[in-house]
C-alpha cells in the first residue's frame, strides 16, 4: 500500500512524507481524535512477511510505550491497516546529533551535558529490559529546544516474558552482527550475546566523537572498522588537540574497554558521573601530549597474520548473518535526474481537504492569487496556470511536484492543502526544488477563519516569495533563522545586499526588530572588508538570546575573525557548515579565514563548493581575487592566471586582475609577458602606471628576478619623476623615492624621506621608510633611531597588532640580523598577521633561510 497526502491509517490522516530507509518510511500525519500532529512510521514488507519479526516488534514498541521519560522518543500506538504495519511517535522538531557535531568537536561541557542525557534514557530502557543494539549519533535527536531524545530501537531487543514491573538482559542471537559499524561493542561484532553494557559502548563511542569531531574507530571499510574495534585502542582524547577534564577522559575510555565487566556496569552509574562532570566549577584540563604520547599506539603495530585473521574473522561472521548498516542506505531512486529551469515556478492547484466542497473554489483561487503574486520576482518566470493544471491531470498526488515540473519545465513547484481545524482552516505549503529532488521548505502551517482566508494566502506568497530568493541567492540565506520574517523587512535587506546601503539594512530591523539576519548580513559584509563598522554592529547581538543557535555560531565566528583568531573563526564556520548552513557566505568566511591561518588546500576547497555564483557581483570577484592569493602560496600558477581571468568589470577589479596576471606569469617565468601588461597600466584609469610598476618589481624580487626587478623599479621611478599624479598637483616624490629603494638607488631615496619625515614627524610610514633605506646602506643607527620613531608613532595610532613587529622584522632583516627578523616575524603571526602570500618580498634577505621558508609552508 502506498501512502500520499490525504490518505488515513484509521484515525491518522497522512500530512507528508517525513523520510526512508530500510526500516520503513516515516510521514508527518494528524491524530484525527486528538487534534495533534504525530510521525507515523510504516514498516517495511519484510515486517509482515515474517511473523516472528512482526511479533518482535510489536513487543518491543508495547514494551517502549509502556515507558515515560523525557530522554525516549514517546511511542502513542501501534496498529495495522490492510496488510500495512505502523507505529506512532511524538513529532520532533530540531536535528539529528549527527547534523551537531563540528569537525573541531563540541565543548566539553556540552558533551557531558547530551552523553548524561542519553545515559538516563538508556537507564530507563536497560531498566525495562530493553537494549538499543544501535545506537550512534543519527539516532539521538536534539530538539529544538535542547531536549536529547534517543530514536529507533528498530534493531532493539527486549527480553522474553518481559513484565513491566521486571528487568531482565538483552541477548543477540549468537553469531548474527547487528548494528553499525563503528559503534559496536567487541561482542556484537564477534555476534556474541549484547546486553546494556554494549549500548555503554556505544554511548562511549558517541562520547568520543562529540569531542574530537571523528571517531574513535577508524578504517576505510566496514570490515577494518571491526577489526579496529576488535584489537585497537582508540588514541586518547587528549591526543586529538581537544581539550577535555582528566575524569571526562577517564569516564569515555572506560566506556570503550574491551570487555564489558570493565566498563560502566549500569548507564545510570555513567549518567550519574556525566552529571558530576559537567556540574563541576573547577574541572582540571588535560595538556595535549607531546608527539611522542600520541604515536605511542599507532607505533606498536601488529603482525601482518594478525591483523589478516581479524578481518577474516568479522568477514566469516558478516557472511553468516545479515548486514544491518544496509537498512539506513536505502535504494537509490532509478528515475532519471530532470533538466528544468531553476528559475521557473509552478503553482499546483491546491488541495481542499476540508471535506466541504463549498471550499473547492477557495483552492483554486489560491492558486491563482499566489501565481499572481511570486510574478513579482523579475528573476523568477511563473508557469501558466492552464500548462500547470494540464500536467497536474490525473496525477498520483505523490507525485505530482515532479510530473508538473516535468510538463512545464519548472525547477520549482509549489504545492499545499487547506484544512479544517476546528471551526477555523489552515493552510499549508509546501516549496519543492525538482532539479534537486528535495524540498526547499516546507512551510508552517497559517491558521485563517472561514469567513476572510485572505490573510493565510498573502501570507504563504509572503514566505513563498522570501524562500525562492534564499534558495535562488544563497549568499541572502546567511545567517538565517528559522523564522521568516516580515517581507517589507526582507525587500529592505534585499535592497540593502544590491547595494550595500547602510540605511536599507536599519530600515530591515525597524520594520521587525526580530529579522537578527538583517544584522548578522551586514556584520558579515563590513567583515570582509575588515571594516571597524563590523564591530559596532555585531556587538549588540553578541548575547542576544533571540539568536538561534546557528546564528550564535556565526556571530562567535565574525568575532574571531575580527580578533584575528583565524583557527577559531574556522572552528566556528565548520560548525556552522556541519549544520547544514552551507551556502556562499559560509564558505566565503571559510575561504577567507583558511587562506588568513596558511591554509591554502583548505581554502580552496572551500571555493570549490561555493556552489552558483550569487547575485552581488563583488562577492564573487572578493572570492575569485582571494582564491588567486591561495593557488599563489601552493605554487599552481596556471590556476592562478585561471582565477585572474574571472575578475569581471568592477570598480577596482581590473586593475586587481592585471596585478593578479602579473603575479602568476613571474611565478611561471614567464617574464616576455610582463610587458603588454605594463603597456596597459599607462593607459589604465584605475591606478597609476608607476604604482603598477613598483608592484612588479616587489614580485620579481620576491620570485629572485633580483637584476629584472631593480630594471622594473627604475622604469617606476622614471615614471613618477615625469608624472603629475593630479594636474597641478605635482610630483609625488616620495613614491619615486619608494621606487628608487627597490631600484638599490638608495643614497638617492633616503634624503627624499628625511626630508618629508622633517616635514610631516607624526607620520609613521615616512619614519618607516627613513628606516628602511637607512639598514640599506648599512647605517645602523640611523635605522634603528628612524625605527623607534616610527614604532612610538605606531603604538598611539589603532593600527592592527602585528604592525610594530612587522616594522621591527622588516627592518632587522635588511641590516642582516637574521634571528630578530624571524623572532619578530612570528610575534606578528601569532597576532593575527596573514599576508603570508606578499611575505616573500617584503622578506628578500629571508628568500633563502630554512626557517622562513618553514613560517611560508602552507600547513593546509
Amino acid at each position: 500500500m502506498t501512502l500520499s497526502v490525504g490518505d488515513r491509517l484509521g484515525r491518522y490522516e497522512i500530512l507528508g512524507p517525513l523520510g526512508a530507509g530500510g526500516m520503513g518510511e516515516v510521514f508527518r500525519a494528524r491524530d484525527t481524535e486528538l487534534e495533534r500532529v504525530v510521525a507515523v512510521k510504516v514498516l517495511p514488507e519484510s515486517f509482515a512477511d515474517n511473523a516472528t519479526r512482526l511479533e518482535r516488534f510489536q513487543r518491543e514498541a508495547r514494551a517502549l510505550a509502556a515507558l515515560s521519560h523525557p530522554n525516549l522518543l514517546d511511542i502513542y500506538d501501534v496498529g495495522s491497516l490492510d496488510g500495512v504495519h505502523y507505529a506512532v511517535t511524538e513529532l520532533l522538531e530540531g536535528d539529528t546529533l549527527r547534523q551537531k557535531i563540528p569537525t573541531s568537536g563540541l565543548p566539553w561541557q556540552k558533551v557531558a551535558e547530551i552523553g548524561a542525557s542519553v545515559a538516563d534514557g538508556l537507564a530507563a530502557a536497560h531498566g525495562r529490559g530493553i537494549v538499543h543494539r544501535d545506537l550512534k549519533p543519527e539516532n539521538l535527536f536534539v530538539t529544538a529546544d535542547g531536549r536529547v531524545k534517543i530514536l529507533d530501537f528498530g534493531l532493539a531487543r527486549v527480553a522474553e516474558g518481559l513484565d513491566t514491573e521486571g528487568a531482565t538482559d538483552t541477548v543477540t542471537e549468537a553469531g548474527t552482527i547487528m548494528g553499525t559499524p563503528g559503534y559496536m561493542a567487541p561482542e556484537q561484532v564477534k555476534g556474541e550475546p549484547a546486553d546494556a553494557r554494549s549500548d555503554i559502548f556505544a554511548l562511549g563511542c558517541v562520547l568520543y566523537e562529540m569531542v574530537a569531531g571523528r571517531r574513535a574507530f577508524g578504517g576505510d571499510s566496514g570490515m577494518e572498522v571491526m577489526a579496529a574495534i576488535l584489537k585497537e585502542e582508540p588514541p586518547q582524547l587528549s591526543s586529538t588537540g581537544a581539550k577535555v577534564p582528566v575524569d571526562l577522559e577517564r569516564a569515555v575510555h572506560r566506556c570503550l574497554e574491551k570487555r564489558p565487566e570493565a566498563r560502566f556496569q549500569s548507564a545510570a552509574d555513567l549518567a550519574y558521573s556525566l552529571k558530576q562532570i559537567g556540574s563541576s566549577q573547577a574541572v582540571p584540563v588535560m595538556a595535549t601530549p607531546t608527539p611522542t604520547d600520541t604515536t605511542a599506539v599507532a607505533e606498536k603495530g601488529r603482525p601482518w597474520w594478525q591483523a589478516a585473521a581479524i578481518v577474516a574473522f568479522v568477514l566469516l561472521a558478516a557472511v553468516t548473518s545479515w548486514w544491518a548498516l544496509t537498512r539506513d542506505g536505502g535504494q537509490a531512486s532509478n528515475e532519471p535526474a530532470l533538466d528544468l529551469d531553476p528559475n521557473r515556478i509552478a503553482v499546483v492547484p491546491f488541495v481542499n481537504r476540508t471535506g466541504d466542497v463549498a471550499l473547492d473554489s477557495l483552492a483554486a483561487r489560491t492558486a491563482d492569487r499566489l501565481t499572481q503574486g511570486v510574478a513579482e520576482l523579475e528573476e523568477l518566470e511563473v508557469a501558466p496556470s492552464s500548462a500547470v493544471s494540464a500536467a497536474a491531470v490525473g496525477v498520483d498526488p505523490a507525485t505530482v511536484a515532479r510530473e508538473v515540473a516535468r510538463g512545464t519545465d519548472s525547477g520549482l513547484v509549489l504545492t499545499g492543502v487547506w484544512d479544517s481545524v476546528g471551526a477555523g482552516l489552515e493552510l499549508q505549503g509546501t516549496l519543492e526544488d525538482a532539479q534537486a529532488g528535495r524540498i526547499v521548505r516546507a512551510f508552517d502551517p497559517i491558521p485563517a477563519s472561514r469567513a476572510a482566508p485572505e490573510e493565510a494566502i498573502v501570507t504563504l506568497r509572503d514566505w513563498t516569495l522570501m524562500a525562492v530568493q534564499d534558495h535562488l541567492h544563497p549568499a541572502l540565506a546567511f545567517g538565517a533563522g528559522d523564522r521568516l520574517p516580515k517581507y517589507e523587512a526582507y525587500r529592505a535587506y534585499r535592497r540593502w545586499f544590491e547595494t550595500m546601503g547602510s540605511g536599507h539594512w536599519q530600515e530591515a530591523s525597524e520594520i521587525d526588530p526580530d529579522f537578527l539576519r538583517a544584522r548578522i548580513g551586514p556584520a558579515f559584509a563590513n567583515t570582509l572588508v575588515d571594516s571597524p563598522i563590523a564591530a559596532k554592529i555585531l556587538e549588540p547581538l553578541e548575547g542576544d538570546p533571540r539568536l538561534t543557535t546557528l546564528q550564535t555560531h556565526i556571530v562567535a565566528g565574525l568575532r574571531h575573525h575580527l580578533e584575528h583568531r583565524w583557527e577559531d573563526a574556522v572552528s566556528e564556520f565548520e560548525w556552522v557548515l556541519d549544520y547544514g548552513h552551507d551556502n556562499y557566505g559560509t564558505r566565503l568566511m571559510l575561504l577567507i579565514d583558511n587562506l588568513r591561518a596558511n591554509r591554502p588546500r583548505s581554502a580552496i576547497e572551500h571555493l570549490e563548493r561555493m556552489g552558483p555564483t550569487p547575485f552581488e557581483l563583488r562577492m564573487t570577484n572578493t572570492a575569485v581575487d582571494l582564491a588567486a592569493d591561495a593557488y599563489h602560496l601552493l605554487g599552481r600558477y596556471e590556476e592562478e592566471l585561471e582565477q585572474a581571468e574571472r575578475l569581471t568589470a568592477e570598480s577596482g577589479f581590473l586593475l586587481a586582475k592585471r596585478l593578479l596576471q602579473a603575479r602568476a606569469l613571474i611565478g611561471l617565468g614567464r617574464l616576455d609577458q610582463l610587458e603588454p601588461l605594463v603597456a596597459e597600466s599607462y593607459t589604465d584609469r584605475e591606478g597609476p602606471a608607476g604604482g603598477f610598476m613598483l608592484w612588479v618589481a616587489r614580485l620579481l624580487h620576491g620570485h629572485g628576478y633580483r637584476t629584472e626587478g631593480l630594471e622594473m623599479a627604475t622604469r617606476a621611478a622614471e615614471w613618477w619623476q615625469n608624472t603629475n599624479l593630479v594636474e597641478g598637483a605635482g610630483r609625488c616624490d616620495v613614491c619615486t623615492a619608494n621606487c628608487l629603494s627597490w631600484a638599490g638607488r638608495c643614497e638617492e631615496a633616503l634624503p627624499v624621506f628625511q626630508e618629508h619625515a622633517a616635514a610631516d614627524p607624526s607620520n609613521p610610514g615616512l619614519w618607516q621608510g627613513v628606516a628602511h633605506v637607512s639598514a640599506c646602506l648599512g647605517d645602523r643607527a640611523a635605522a634603528q633611531e628612524a625605527l623607534d620613531r616610527a614604532v612610538d608613532l605606531t603604538e598611539q595610532t589603532e593600527a592592527d597588532p602585528w604592525t610594530v613587529p612587522l616594522r621591527r622584522a622588516r627592518v632587522a632583516a635588511e641590516l642582516g640580523d637574521r634571528d630578530e627578523a624571524l623572532r619578530h616575524l612570528r610575534e606578528a603571526i601569532a597576532v593575527g598577521y596573514y599576508d603570508y602570500v606578499n611575505l616573500p618580498w617584503k622578506f628578500v634577505p629571508l628568500l633563502d633561510d630554512p626557517e622562513f621558508q618553514e613560517i611560508l609552508r602552507p600547513k593546509g
